[in-house]
């Protein structure tokens, strides 16, 4: 059930905006505005963060190794193996990725989904730098905005690096 928190902006008692918050059992945020006349705005939204953040992991473990093991997502992310179980299990559900035993692997819409986040990684990551933000600062912003940039934003970068 979605957490509802109104917040008056309007000094007339009344709420203004009405916001409602789900976080899934992969800590991801989903932040929808309403309008009180009834109004859809959609000002800001965190769909999937640490869903994407597993799948960018498993891809790029993939492309350095023949199989990915749970033990290998949890060393490359920094997480306990409980919580790469929790993860892989709703990744799973969602068919993202299967797994035979102990090899997770990527499905078709999985692999697709994930090459996606990570070129928007990219994207964003080569943009920075190449507007002076050192390298190091690039990627570990990158690694946030990824999950955060409206497709607008991503498409201009996308296109001001390729001139």
């Amino acid at each position: 059930m979605p957490w509802k928190i109104n917040i008056d902006s309007s000094h007339s008692g009344t709420p203004a905006y009405s916001y409602k918050l789900r976080i899934s059992a992969l800590n991801s945020v989903s932040c929808e505005t309403k309008k009180d006349k009834g109004e859809n705005m959609n000002i800001y939204t965190k769909n999937h963060q640490s869903e994407e953040d597993y799948l960018e992991s498993i891809l790029m473990l993939s492309r350095n190794q023949e199989v990915v093991h749970r033990i290998d997502v949890a060393k490359r992310m920094n997480v306990s193996q409980a919580a790469v179980n929790k993860a892989v299990k709703l990744l799973c559900e969602k068919e993202y990725v299967y797994e035979d035993g102990k090899h997770l692997y990527l499905s078709p819409e999985g692999k697709v989904y994930a090459e996606a986040v990570y070129e928007k990684h990219c994207i964003i990551r080569d943009f920075l730098i190449q507007n002076g933000v050192s390298a190091p600062s690039a990627e570990e912003d990158a690694c946030r905005m990824e999950h955060l940039i409206s497709d607008e934003t991503f498409e201009m970068m996308k296109k001001l690096l390729s001139k």
